[in-house]
């Protein structure tokens, strides 16, 4: 997930959740999940009516985000090519179980 911190600094962090995220029906690629702010810099994930709290954890490794070239496979060009578009060195772990919101 990218995030934007300050207006202008932009961070990718992966997001790790204790359990499973089941969505009825619709398949969870590309599906919004819940909505993701930070209080006081600690993480704070909105899924429907759960309120999840979580910590920013260094990852021992960093990840690489890439994206598949498009351009290049309709070029009638036999190789993939690949564009990166960050690099994960952090990741949002949520491990406790999730809050019920009661209210807005």
């Amino acid at each position: 997930v990218v995030v934007v911190r300050n207006g202008n600094h932009t961070e990718w962090f992966s997001l790790e959740f204790q359990g499973e995220i089941v969505s009825r029906g619709a398949p969870v690629d590309g599906l919004h999940i819940g909505n993701l702010r930070f209080e006081q810099g600690t993480p704070i994930m909105e899924l429907g009516n759960h309120k999840l709290t979580g910590q920013i954890v260094e990852l021992d490794k960093p990840l690489l985000v890439l994206r598949k070239d498009e351009t290049s496979m309709q070029l009638e060009n036999q190789e993939t090519s690949w564009v990166s578009k960050g690099l994960v060195t952090k990741k949002i772990l949520f491990r406790d179980r999730p809050k019920i919101r009661l209210n807005n």
